[in-house]
């Protein structure tokens, strides 16, 4: 975040990185068009021009774009409550960033499906940096549709792309939504959000993915022998990046390149697992998160955001990390469920 942000917009996107919040923002339908278009704002200011794509929309070119990691693309359509649910967190995210957005004009979204079991958000950029739209008022180049990209690359583009899959949620329900729901209210505890997943809360967390609030990190491929958790690396980073400004219970900083790991007592496992040769690991080039289930039970942080605008935002308030001192910072996800090449659970780190 840059100092140059107000604190009203430094807490709201603070809140953001926290948890979902319920928000409210203007919706307004587009005139039908073969596909369909929504602009979502705040206070009369446009902030995403979001165009859904499905089945009845397939052409190769659009159905390349949110292939994915599926094997077929544009497969379905989503049902209208469906989109109404994701409008949703479009809107969430609207009235985070209008009041301090910086913005000459809407950044666009490009919505598909596939028949993965994945659903995300990621900005798809070249020459431009999506997140400058809202920081800087940055202008890139927009398309009527997602397969104009294809012929005008040249020119650089920048906008976000949400692919929601088939097959990510086990379909109770069997109501067309495929395991989606759209409730009334965000984390409303109705019998319905028990046996599917609000596609509201799981969306506004990936598009604050798209945003930028994403750790940089490369999840191999193997547990490490022992363990039920993929290990990971950090990818390249600048200092203004989000995973710049993690911190873990030790109260250090990630730095390119190092393995993440539960335990140091994993580094040996890990050694044993590397390829004849291969440089081996050290306490110095690991960082250290734990993925126990008594970890994730005990009421500790073991990793967490923290710097200057968070400290000023915050206000004094602390939390107690796991090693007992109190840290002006916000605790951030560890790590999440996933099935292996076996079909079965193991863990990766999410840190965001």
């Amino acid at each position: 975040m840059k100092k140059l942000l107000s604190a009203s917009k430094k807490k709201a996107i603070l809140f953001a990185v926290a948890a979902g919040i319920c928000v409210s923002g203007a919706v307004l339908p587009q005139p039908a068009e073969a596909v369909e278009q929504f602009d979502i704002g705040w206070d009369g200011k446009t902030l995403f021009n979001v165009k859904y794509y499905g089945a009845s929309d397939y052409n190769a070119t659009r159905a390349s774009a949110f292939k994915g990691s599926g094997t077929t693309a544009l497969n379905y359509d989503l049902s209208s409550d469906l989109k109404s649910g994701l409008n949703k967190a479009f809107k969430w995210w609207a009235e985070i960033l209008g009041p301090g957005a910086n913005i000459s004009q809407p950044a666009q979204y490009f919505v598909g499906t596939n028949d993965d079991r994945n659903a995300g958000a990621d900005a798809v950029q070249s020459k431009y940096n999506f997140a400058d739209i809202f920081q800087s008022g940055q202008i890139v180049p927009q398309f009527n549709d997602i397969d104009d990209v294809e012929n005008n690359s040249d020119n650089g583009y920048a906008f976000g792309r949400i692919i929601i899959g088939q097959n990510f949620v086990f379909d109770y329900l069997k109501d067309g939504n495929y395991g989606w729901i759209n409730t009334a209210y965000y984390a409303n505890p109705t019998p319905e959000a028990i046996i599917g997943t609000d596609i509201s809360a799981v969306m506004y967390h990936e598009i604050g993915h798209s945003l930028g609030i994403s750790a940089n990190i490369n999840t191999l491929n193997s547990v490490v022998p022992g363990t039920n958790y993929l290990p990971a690396y950090f990818g390249d980073f600048g200092e203004k990046s989000f995973t710049a400004h993690l911190y873990n219970q030790y109260g250090q900083q990630p730095k390119p390149g190092q393995v993440i790991l539960s335990s140091e007592d994993d580094i040996s496992a890990f050694n044993q697992s590397a390829p004849d040769g291969g440089e081996k690991l050290t306490s110095e080039k690991t960082f250290i998160v734990p993925s126990s289930s008594d970890a994730k039970k005990d009421g500790k942080i073991y990793l967490y955001f923290a710097g200057d605008n968070v400290t000023e935002v915050l206000d004094g308030k602390t939390f107690t990390r796991a090693d007992g001192q109190q840290i002006s910072g916000i605790p951030i996800n560890l790590w999440d469920p996933t099935r292996d090449k076996n079909n079965e659970i193991v863990y990766y780190p999410e840190f965001s």
